[in-house]
């Protein structure tokens, strides 16, 4: 994966074609006075996600019967 950095005007200025870069893959780095700020990256896939599980939360055993609309 390449990187590249951007300054916040720069990055303000390119957003769409930084987006697309980012969605193929490349990490985009902004910064501002020369501090990273911010990062774009391509979104995880859905195989990648992790998921918690929702026992903590004590929800009722009929949450999600068919019943409810």
């Amino acid at each position: 994966m390449s990187l590249a950095i951007y300054d916040i005007a720069e990055a303000r200025a390119r957003l769409s074609d930084l987006l697309a870069r980012a969605k193929s893959g490349e990490e985009i780095v902004i910064t501002e006075g020369g501090e990273p700020q911010a990062r774009l990256l391509r979104p995880a896939r859905a195989a990648e996600r992790q998921y918690a599980p929702l026992r903590h939360l004590n929800l009722p055993e009929d949450l999600f019967d068919e019943e409810d609309p």
